[in-house]
């Protein structure tokens, strides 16, 4: 018996449903790419090539992520419009420290087709939140390209700081 205490990786918006991606997931992952619009700017690349939008890379990747999760050092979730059912986003929690440190850095992905809706805000406000009382991390970093201005607008009107 283990006396590792599971942690529920699952929460709620008013918007928006993260949790860990499932077999179930599969049509709504790829349909989340399918209908991103065009690259935008130098921070919206392909985040999975088409030729690569198959049940074998998804499943390749749910494994991947399980096996992260076990060790312990990166949680990535998906999030889904709770309206449309729809996978709109990504989030993680990587690089994760624990014993003295509990730190970790969080990174993000809102797709292309849900900016400037407020997802973003909302994705990343409940992902620190759930971040500090659940996975009991002491020092959140966020991780943006330095001359990314949205996220850093964003990131900043939430209370993050510039450190550097």
């Amino acid at each position: 018996m283990s006396n590792k205490k599971t942690i529920l990786l699952e929460y709620k918006t008013r918007r928006l449903h993260i949790r860990v991606s499932n077999r179930g997931d599969y049509r709504t992952w790829k349909q989340c790419y399918l209908e991103a619009l065009p690259s935008q700017n130098e921070f919206d690349d392909d985040l999975v090539a088409k030729k690569d939008l198959n049940y074998k890379t998804f499943l390749g990747t749910l494994a991947h992520e399980k096996t992260l999760r076990e060790r312990g050092q990166i949680y990535f979730m998906s999030a889904f419009e709770r309206k449309s059912g729809k996978m709109i986003a990504r989030v993680g929690f990587t690089l994760i420290q624990r014993y003295n440190v509990q730190r970790a850095y969080l990174s993000y992905v809102v797709i292309n087709n849900y900016w400037r809706k407020g997802f973003g805000r909302e994705l990343v406000k409940k992902s620190a939140e759930f971040a500090i009382k659940s996975l009991k991390i002491h020092r959140l970093e966020a991780e943006i390209q330095p001359h990314n201005k949205a996220s850093i607008k964003l990131i900043k009107s939430l209370g993050f700081r510039y450190e550097g």
